[in-house]
């Protein structure tokens, strides 16, 4: 049998404990990464930047960190487990289809139990990723949409091929080392002044940009160029993403435009290590910042060397020189990754060895949403084949704690429900919440001769006796007509037999409608059955007392010999 689909919200069930771990870790890394810069504050901003690069990276690493991190915890204290189960309801799941793929049952009751009124979980699950996937795609088409305007500009800007500018271009290029051409385009807008771009590298000037002084277009494309022998085009769209699926978290977009501000202030560095004197820097910043000021602004996710914000501090450090200026050097940028990796390792190995224990519980519900008592949970563990074993509650809850974390099988039977069956990866504290589908009513009939067969027949649900009839829970039918199929003797006396299979529904008013022949040895022994089956009359199936169609599976076996 092919297993159905998994409903949304089995789906979703492991998203939020994924995205609240991760969150939870990567807000710590980037704390203490905040934290560290501030105690970093008279050192370069090359330093502060590489750290809060690196903090990013690892937490955005950090779910793959914690598959190969060593394994730690906390041994604290614990009080011993409950012996009820919680009554706070989680989460709720549709049971899996049942092998003759009947349509799930939904009653409406007027003496619903109390567990109707709990939270749907579900419902706040998917509500809860729909509202996460409405902001990661927010944040992410606002990126889109600013790269797309940012193309859009420069696919109508003139390449600036001759000039003064390339002769610029080129010492400046060579003065700091970069083997990578940078094309340096010329915009109509007013104020946009850009580098992006890792594999080809762009710089778009405004359109003012020809009535500069020769000094402020060295300025300019010493700061510009910085960026790109940087490399935090790469470097900021990385952290873009990251904001962009943890929009909801503050800390993230502190980092984010920390890495901004720092590094602007790296690239200040550079322009004052190239000769430039810090009031000349300050004075041509605080020009084109006025130059600015007052026209259209086109964002985009683009390093932009005039942007107000910042300025102030900006023209602080470049004019204080007490402060450090110099580069990042190589091993100062190994022993900052070094430390951010061993910080980021623990952090997350601590996240991972929390799954050592594991609590799976959870309600088992009829199909009415009522819970359902006394129904058996049986957990096995898929490699040892350990099993573990739990008894709902009146309220249908169960609860089986302190087992290893890993995969199980987990099956829930109940007497006239159709028993479950799933994988479940347990983890922490995993909620598995059951709906039960009502069983199917099986009968056997035995025709020999023409004659039925003396021995009863004995109804059962999914091969079980039917469950007592009572007024709370679920209720089985009660046969009360009963007519026998009528054995064609044309056939008995050609010795054609076997068995009919018919399928049909025991309706709210307690008759067959629609037998469905399944599988007949000969057309009109599967109508004989049929029209037999047809006329029995059942008092329905109740379920809290209300009536609900049951299906209904009947085998007769015709047998031409005495």
């Amino acid at each position: 049998m092919i297993a159905p689909l998994p409903d949304m919200a089995s789906l979703l069930e492991p998203i939020p404990a994924m995205l609240l771990e991760v969150t939870l870790k990567s807000s710590l890394v980037l704390a203490l990464a905040l934290v560290a810069a501030g105690l970093l504050r008279t050192r370069s901003a090359a330093v502060r930047h590489w750290l809060l690069s690196m903090s990013l990276v690892c937490a955005a690493a950090l779910p793959f960190i914690a598959s190969i991190a060593p394994a730690w915890r906390l041994d604290l204290p614990s009080s011993a487990t409950a012996a009820h189960p919680p009554a706070s309801r989680a989460t709720e799941t549709t049971a899996i289809a049942t092998p003759i793929g009947r349509d799930e049952i939904a009653v409406a009751s007027d003496d619903t139990p109390a567990a109707l009124t709990f939270p749907d979980a579900d419902a706040l699950r998917v509500g809860l990723f729909a509202l996460w996937i409405g902001g990661l795609l927010f944040n992410l088409s606002s990126v889109a949409v600013g790269l797309a305007r940012l193309r859009r500009i420069a696919s109508r800007a003139q390449l600036v091929c001759a000039g003064p500018w390339i002769d610029l271009l080129d010492a400046v290029s060579c003065e700091y080392g970069l083997r990578r051409p940078v094309a340096l385009l010329q915009s109509d807008h007013p104020t946009l002044l850009v580098t992006w771009g890792f594999f080809s590298p762009k710089v778009l000037l405004p359109a003012s940009a020809d009535e500069w002084t020769a000094h402020r277009r060295r300025v300019v494309l010493c700061h510009e160029l910085a960026h790109i022998r940087r490399a935090d085009w790469t470097l900021q769209m990385a952290a873009e993403l990251f904001r962009c699926v943890f929009w909801f978290n503050p800390l993230v977009w502190i980092v984010c435009r920390r890495l901004r501000e720092e590094s602007e202030l790296a690239c200040d560095d550079a322009v004052l290590r190239v000769g430039v004197e810090g009031p000349d820097y300050a004075t041509h910043l605080l020009d084109l910042a006025r130059a600015f000021s007052g026209r259209p602004h086109a964002w985009s996710p683009a390093q932009a060397m005039a942007r107000s914000s910042g300025l102030e501090r900006r023209i602080t450090a470049m004019l204080n020189t007490r402060l450090n200026h110099e580069p990042l050097t190589r091993g100062v940028r190994r022993a900052i990754a070094a430390v951010v990796v061993a910080i980021t390792i623990p952090v997350a190995g601590f996240g991972a060895a929390q799954t050592a224990n594991a609590t799976l519980s959870g309600t088992i519900t009829d199909p009415s949403g009522a819970g359902v008592a006394q129904a058996a949970v049986v957990l096995t563990h898929t490699g040892t084949k350990a099993a573990q074993n739990a008894t709902s509650d009146d309220m249908g809850r169960y609860q089986i704690a302190n087992v290893p974390a890993g995969a199980y099988r987990l099956e829930v039977k109940k007497e006239g429900f159709v028993a479950v069956e799933r994988n479940v990866t347990l983890s922490r504290t995993t909620t598995e919440n059951i709906k039960l589908q009502i069983g199917t009513v099986q009968e056997t009939i035995t025709l020999r001769g023409g004659t039925t067969d003396t021995t009863p027949n004995v109804a059962t649900m999914d091969g079980k006796p039917m469950p007592t009839r009572s007024d709370k829970g679920l209720a089985a039918p009660i046969k009360l007509r009963d007519v026998k199929p009528i054995y064609p003797k044309a056939l008995a006396d050609k010795g054609i037999q076997g068995k009919v299979l018919l399928e049909g529904e025991i309706g709210r008013d307690g008759s067959i409608a629609s037998p469905k022949v399944v599988s007949t040895p000969h057309p009109d022994l599967g109508k004989a059955a049929a029209d037999a089956v047809r006329q029995w009359k059942f008092a329905p199936t109740l379920l809290h007392g209300k009536p609900v169609a049951t299906t209904v599976k009947v085998t007769i076996e015709f047998q031409a010999g005495q």
